[in-house]
């Protein structure tokens, strides 16, 4: 199961609606707003890499998101 830590910067003002809009996915598991580089983090998890892949780019395809930083868990 992938799951990935999607840091994500939005428009100065927007971070609230980004929020909403992005807790939509289903594979959203959890969404919070942070404070300093920032706005967003958001955990996602998906069945498989694919899953994975198309969540990243339905966030990255928000015209609110200006950049995001995703991390990968990875299971030894």
């Amino acid at each position: 199961m992938p799951i990935a830590y999607v840091l994500i910067n939005t428009n100065q003002g927007k971070e609230k609606n980004c929020l909403s809009k992005i807790k939509k996915n289903q594979n959203i598991t959890a969404i919070n707003l942070v404070y300093r580089f920032y706005d967003l983090i958001a955990i996602v998890k998906t069945s498989n890499v694919q899953e994975l892949n198309n969540s990243l780019k339905k966030i990255r395809n928000n015209k609110n998101v200006l950049s995001t930083e995703t991390m990968t868990v990875i299971k030894y």
